[in-house]
């Protein structure tokens, strides 16, 4: 295990995750995009900036464990690029119930703050109206 593997937690195991979840850490979920970015750059941009953002800003903080990162959600919002081949976008509806899930998913194990960082803009909205819905039927503070 690296020294960034004990924050995330797909790494972890299943009573690791649930001794982390329990200690009062702050959740991330980092959200991306898979759709296009012009002629050149690949399709998982947003969630490859997300993802090599995040962990800079983490490997910054790592003498503060106090957070748990959750696997990427690579799928978001992308209607205005659908007319590009490879692009995948989830209705506004999927994309907030998928986020929902999750908030509810560590919630149950004991999470009470979520953070989520967000990279692709299509995603906004769905994330702002989300929020409410969390905080009301979670109890965790996002």
């Amino acid at each position: 295990m690296t020294n960034l593997d004990q924050w995330e937690l797909d790494k972890l195991s299943s009573p690791q995750s649930k001794v982390a979840l329990q200690e009062g850490r702050f959740v991330i979920l980092t959200c991306g995009s898979t759709e296009q970015h012009g002629p050149n750059l690949p399709l998982f941009t947003d969630t490859l900036i997300a993802e090599g953002l995040l962990k800079r800003i983490i490997g910054q903080l790592s003498k503060n464990n106090n957070f748990l990162i959750l696997p990427t959600v690579c799928f978001g919002c992308s209607e205005e690029h659908i007319r590009f081949s490879g692009t995948i976008s989830l209705r506004r509806y999927t994309f907030e119930s998928l986020i929902m899930d999750i908030a509810s998913s560590v919630a149950r194990y004991g999470a009470k703050r979520l953070l989520l960082f967000n990279c692709h803009g299509g995603n906004d909205a769905s994330l702002k109206a989300v929020v409410r819905d969390i905080r009301r039927e979670t109890g965790i503070i996002p």
